[in-house]
């Protein structure tokens, strides 16, 4: 761009920071200070940013920095190339409203050289793709004028002029002095400015102090600038001592007594006693005065009547010296940032944990709109301060809601609804109050009298963070009419405690207005970025909103003890209206405080564990414990990401299924509102939340207000593929995977992921689940609709069957365990698998974008520790990474498919060839079978390795095992050469249960009575009330028992042993007494009918192990295990008539349930071309072949035929046969021709699953036998 040179310039003149070196030391040469002139100093306020990326910064902003570097207490010194280079700068303005004619780029000259020095515009503005505003770089003289529009002559048509005003914004300027024109202050407390009336100097000193004394200027003192070192907020220059906010200041408690008071003179001797009184009483070091009234030339007077000892600021930027700081060196060190006739900020270093903290001592003005300017201040501090603890308190002069009011006051809406507006705006949160609640009085003792809460502390989120147990106490007002706020320091210390949102909260009348309030404000940027945005203005809210509620069962108690009163009083006067109108209210407020006691208790039950689980509560105090897991799991989930490129399209061939274009198709349609909100509200209330704090029952109370933006967040998210790092910020908390742990490996990290992160990632699962069954194998059965845990057990106690016996042929299995599986996924090799699935390009890309872009904290005590990036793996607890990792798991099927079909040396386990099965799989849970040979576990090894090099994934040797059956062990130890697994010996555990060659032994089920009895006898039962005793039951039988119960017929032994367990606990509290009131058979009726409704333990054993067998006579072939049955125990005969004498255990224990079970299968007669004619119970009168003998069979030459061997054009058509009463009976049955045939399970006529029949027929049963005996 051309620049035209305006017809006035001036420069802005840097000071010298050589010249105040060589005047305080009087040690620099004439070289250094050529060197030093062109250097700038700079020092941050707040978190110290990494220097490679300052440095990166400051180059592209300010080319002519030509050397960064940095001291390591803060200091970063930035030397130019030559002076003029300090003296000019870099900045982006926007010039609105500007003339179409001038959109050129002489046109842009003309006008960005009356600004500055133009030097180019940006990319849009060149395109004119967006004329709302043009964007140009100038480099800015900031000692002229800094002009807030221009006024443009633009020529008419008809030869005229018109003025156009262009409005100019400059989109990052420090504040800057118009008195002195140099940066870091406002024109408002510089402090050359003179004022009209002249005030004697205050000098802060501290007495019998060995340092030099502290000066405070007088306001028209022409002197060298004050040794009160000043701060630009925004860029953090200041003084020597960096703000240090580490884990010092968190291993002790405040350690700071603070207060703050009007005290509405210090004049008169009685307030200067009052004053000093407090700050002795209260061991105070730090004291905040407000309206103190004393002129100049009181002041040392003043001084020595209050504290002679300390140091004191005076401020005189207003009338009557508004406010004064007074401060004991010895335990903290003062320094003011900003003075203003409203506020005084400093930073105050706490010396003995040597923590930084912010401190705004307010005085407001009376009217309303002279606070405005305080609120703007407050926000523009706010905006400008980050990570480092800040408190604001004093007089606000205000109050924020008619309950701070008592008497008769004008019309505080507006005022309060402005204070409102600023505590929103900054993020502000009032400290917990203590005392007395009002804190002005306006000493009136008639009608007129009125009390106001005008004064209070409001402190930030980092502050609660450091300080989550600080309060203040308003005292009384002594010789004011203020009442002093004093901070209690030396508060005992908790670890940080995060943000969660409580369901309860929800049921409150002001919840829906809170909520539009916040999110009626327009946040500029991204929808994402609003709602996160608003989201954390919503804390504060929510967290003031807690502290109302109080004790929630405390509460309880209250409103029990109120109506236990209220119903006395009745008592004594039963007709009196007051009185029941009390009663009434005082049971709706019981039950009311019990509802939200129970919602609070059941939300904190189901995510209580993220504090630390049962095991790991306080071992993570010592901060050097917390270090090492952090660099632990960083070490693991970070670090360097691998890039490499991977091809799996070579196993193509093997894969059982590839996506098709109509599949695909499916998977990148459009996302509707509709599945957004199906999304949201299919996640649990009582979820545990992510890092923000906030859980789904928020977002499901919260949907008419904020469903729009929301569910347009999502939408954003499959328009664009993309993530804010705000959305995909993890916390993870470590669950201990085994009884006592000693090592870190042995936590499980369980990722709590923000509520948008799960619904985007529910809606992926949403269009992925339904492809599973087609393309995953068989011998996968995680997380697959259809397919059941119990299959793979029950296959493998078939498979080991044997194992101990010598005649049969030498077989080997392998019980493979994959270290951390989740965590040490390599992400290139995911996304090389979905594209052998043939998943689209964009669908690929959105998986990618959620799971490459995480940062994770770790979660300790219920407090977040340590920020890292991952590189590598999956996470438990985000709802897309088990499917991630099942097809991860394929691809290892696929990899041992092709070279087992290509090695021509591997053999199959026994009974396994048939199917092709050498696999069993839940998730990264793997048995691989072979023959015992050295060949066919080489095939194994060989595939384990190609697999680990390209997924990361790694085989744990030490917890990997070899099992062998008794054939195979002349071959043991070259078997064991190979792999260098462990010898596994039965039983071995597999998903959690006994892995069984012979039968299950009581021996075997001691693990499950363990387990009981450390879950009853850690709750202290004889504390827990008899309901509560009986819902533990319940749970304590769903979590163990239907586990066991589904896998194994269990023996009446450990049944029994169970029920009295659990019968002593109900009744005693403890599973050691023996001891009934009632027997256990009628404590399992249902409740309707007089029992607790708990179920038999032995009915569900015999219900569940009935859908096994269900599965058998359906045929259900998507099940590997019913396959292997009917391949290796059926064959050719049917499940109502084969031999129970012959197979496995387990197969003959499920056998026996035949009789049991056959009343509730009903079969309706279709084509009969499903139906075994002789074996099947298609009639009523059950299996023919029982009725049937062998030689009218063989006469009718139907001896293993199909039912629709005897249906023609659908009717009967029965060969002659010998016994014709039983053709007339056959002949009775209605036929459904052309129809299919089907079965079904039902009692009455009602149809029901299998389990739930045999439950209801078991419990039929006992009730009429006891009934029975109890008429007798």
């Amino acid at each position: 761009m051309d620049f035209t040179i305006p017809p006035v310039r001036c420069y802005l003149l840097f000071p010298r920071t050589c010249k105040m070196a060589k005047s305080l030391l009087g040690l620099h040469s004439a070289l250094s200070e050529r060197r030093w002139n062109t250097t700038a100093v700079g020092y941050f306020l707040g978190k110290r940013p990494y220097f490679h990326h300052l440095n990166d910064h400051v180059r592209s902003i300010w080319p002519m920095v030509r050397e960064v570097t940095a001291t390591s207490n803060g200091f970063f010194f930035f030397h130019f190339s030559m002076v003029t280079a300090m003296e000019e700068v870099p900045v982006w303005i926007k010039l609105h409203d500007l003339p179409v004619e001038l959109w050129t780029t002489e046109g842009l000259s003309i006008v960005a050289s009356g600004i500055g020095k133009p030097l180019y515009p940006d990319a849009i503005t060149r395109a004119c793709t967006r004329l709302d505003f043009a964007r140009v770089y100038v480099i800015l003289d900031i000692s002229s004028k800094l002009p807030k529009h221009v006024i443009i002559m633009v020529p008419k048509e008809d030869g005229s002029e018109m003025a156009c005003k262009v409005d100019i914004e400059y989109e990052w300027l420090p504040p800057k002095c118009n008195t002195c024109m140099t940066l870091g202050h406002a024109t408002k407390v510089c402090l050359t400015l003179k004022p009209k009336k002249p005030v004697a100097s205050v000098y802060v000193q501290k007495a019998d102090a060995c340092k030099p004394a502290l000066v405070v200027q007088s306001l028209e003192s022409e002197l060298e600038p004050c040794s009160v070192p000043t701060c630009d907020v925004a860029t953090g220059a200041e003084g020597p001592n960096p703000v240090d906010t580490s884990d010092k200041a968190h291993s002790q408690g405040l350690m700071i007594n603070a207060a703050i008071w009007n005290v509405r003179g210090l004049n008169r001797r009685d307030h200067q006693v009052s004053v000093s009184t407090l700050i002795s009483e209260q061991r105070l070091h730090f004291v905040g005065l407000l309206e103190t009234r004393v002129s100049a030339i009181n002041v040392e007077r003043v001084k020595r009547g209050v504290h002679p000892r300390w140091n004191w600021f005076i401020d005189y930027a207003g009338p009557a010296s508004r406010i004064w700081l007074a401060w004991d060196d010895d335990f903290v060190d003062i320094n003011v940032l900003e003075v203003d006739i409203q506020y005084v900020l400093c930073r105050v270093l706490i010396r003995c944990i040597h923590t930084h903290v912010l401190l705004t001592i307010v005085y407001g003005f009376n009217e309303l709109g002279g606070r405005r300017v305080l609120w703007q201040n407050l926000s523009n501090i706010s905006h400008a301060i980050v990570d480092i603890p800040w408190l604001v308190g004093g007089d606000f002069n205000t109050v924020l809601d008619a309950s701070e009011v008592c008497g008769h006051s004008g019309d505080i809406r507006c005022a309060a609804e402005e204070f409102q507006a600023c505590i929103h705006e900054t993020g502000l949160i009032s400290l917990p109050m203590q005392g007395e609640w009002f804190t002005w009085h306006n000493c009136s003792t008639d009608s007129r009298s009125l009390w106001k809460k005008l004064d209070c502390i409001l402190v930030n989120d980092c502050w609660l963070d450091t300080w989550p147990n600080s309060v203040y106490a308003s005292l009384n007002a002594r010789t004011s009419d203020h009442s002093p706020l004093v901070l209690r320091g030396n508060v005992p210390f908790q670890t940080v405690s995060m943000f969660w949102f409580d369901n309860y909260l929800t049921m409150s009348s002001e919840f829906t207005l809170t909520v539009q309030r916040v999110w009626q404000h327009h946040i500029v940027g991204a929808t994402m970025f609003g709602v996160t945005r608003k989201l954390k203005a919503l804390k504060p809210i929510f967290r003031k909103q807690r502290q109302k509620k109080g004790d929630l069962s405390n509460n309880v108690i209250l409103a029990a003890s109120f109506l236990e009163t209220a119903q006395a009083l009745l008592a004594r006067d039963r007709h009196s209206p007051l009185l029941l109108h009390l009663q009434f209210s005082c049971k709706l407020v019981l039950r009311l405080a019990t509802k939200l006691e129970q919602q609070m208790l059941h939300q904190r039950a189901k995510f209580a564990w993220m504090k630390g689980g049962d095991q790991c509560s306080r071992i993570f105090f010592h901060k050097d414990v917390i270090n090492e897991f952090v660099a632990f799991y960083q070490t693991l989930l970070g670090g360097d990401r691998r890039a490499r490129m991977i091809d799996l399209c070579y196993l193509r061939p093997w894969a059982r299924h590839t996506i098709t274009e109509d599949e695909a198709t499916q998977l990148i349609c459009r996302v509707t509102p509709d599945e957004v909100k199906q999304a949201v509200f299919d996640i649990a209330e009582d979820k545990a939340p992510g890092l923000d704090g906030y859980s789904s029952g928020f977002f499901k109370a919260a949907w008419p207000v904020i469903g729009k933006e929301v569910t347009q967040v999502i939408l954003d998210f499959f328009a664009t593929g993309r993530l804010l790092k705000q959305v995909n910020a993890t916390l993870l908390s470590l669950i201990p995977k085994v009884q006592n742990p000693t090592l870190v490996a042995e936590f499980r990290p369980i990722s709590c992921c923000k509520m948008l992160y799960k619904v985007i990632t529910k809606i992926i699962v949403q269009w992925l689940s339904g492809l599973l069954d087609k393309i995953i194998s068989p011998s996968q059965n995680a997380f697959v609709l259809g397919r059941c845990i119990g299959d793979n057990i029950l296959l493998a106690q078939e498979l080991f069957q044997g194992y101990n016996q010598q005649h049969l042929p030498p077989r080997c299995a392998l019980k493979v365990d994959i270290r951390k599986a989740y965590d040490t996924v390599e992400w290139d090799f995911l996304s090389a698998a979905l594209k052998l699935f043939g998943f689209p390009p964009l669908f690929i890309s959105w998986i990618e974008e959620c799971i490459t872009t995480p940062t994770f904290s770790e979660c300790f005590n219920g407090s977040p520790h340590g920020f890292f990036r991952g590189s590598r793996g999956l996470w438990q607890g985000d709802p897309m990474s088990p499917y991630l990792l099942f097809l991860v798991m394929e691809v290892l099927n696929l990899i041992l498919q092709q070279i087992i079909e290509q090695d021509g040396g591997f053999s199959f386990h026994w009974q396994c060839e048939a199917l092709h099965l050498f696999q069993l799989g839940f998730a990264d849970d793997l048995l691989l079978f072979s023959r015992a040979d050295v060949a066919s576990v080489h095939v194994f090894k060989r595939g384990l390795s190609i697999f680990a090099d390209l997924s990361g994934l790694h085989v744990n040797p030490q917890k990997s095992h070899l099992l062998l059956s008794r054939a195979a062990s002349n071959s043991r130890e070259d078997l064991l050469a190979v792999l260098d697994f462990q010898e596994g010996i039965f039983p071995l555990r597999y998903l959690g249960l006994p892995l069984l060659a012979p039968r299950l032994t009581i021996a075997d089920c001691k693990p499950l009575l363990l387990k009981i009895d450390r879950r009853l006898n850690g709750w202290d039962g004889i504390m827990l009330s008899f309901a509560r005793r009986v819902q533990l039951i319940k749970s304590v039988r769903i979590a163990l028992q239907v586990y066991w119960a589904m896998a194994f017929i269990l023996p009446k032994t450990i049944i029994q042993a169970i029920e009295k367990k659990l019968r002593s606990f109900l009744w005693k509290g403890s599973t050691g007494n023996d001891y009934a009131k009632v027997s256990w058979n009628q404590v399992c009726w249902p409740i309707e009918e007089g029992g607790l409704g708990i179920r038999n333990l032995l009915a569900l054993n015999r219900g569940l192990m009935s859908k096994h067998l269900w599965s058998i006579i359906s045929v259900d072939r998507t099940s590997l295990w019913v396959d292997w049955m009917f391949h290796y125990r059926l064959h050719s005969q049917s499940v109502w008539t084969v031999s129970d004498r012959t197979g496995s255990w387990g197969w003959r224990k499920l056998l026996r349930l035949r009789v049991r079970l056959q009343p509730f299968v009903h079969y309706k007669i279709g084509s009969g071309v499903t139906f075994s004619l002789w074996h099947d119970p298609w009639h009523e009168m059950g299996t023919l072949i029982l009725r049937f003998p062998m030689g009218p069979r063989h006469t009718a030459t139907l001896p293993t035929v199909l039912l629709n061997a005897v249906i023609r054009d659908g009717a009967w058509s029965w060969p002659l046969i010998i016994n014709i009463e039983s053709v007339e009976i056959i002949h009775s049955l209605s036929i459904i021709w052309g129809g299919s045939n089907c079965m079904g399970c039902s009692r009455g006529d009602v149809h029901l699953g299998v389990c739930l029949c045999y439950l209801l027929s078991t419990w039929s049963q006992s009730r009429l036998v006891l009934t029975t005996v109890g008429k007798v």
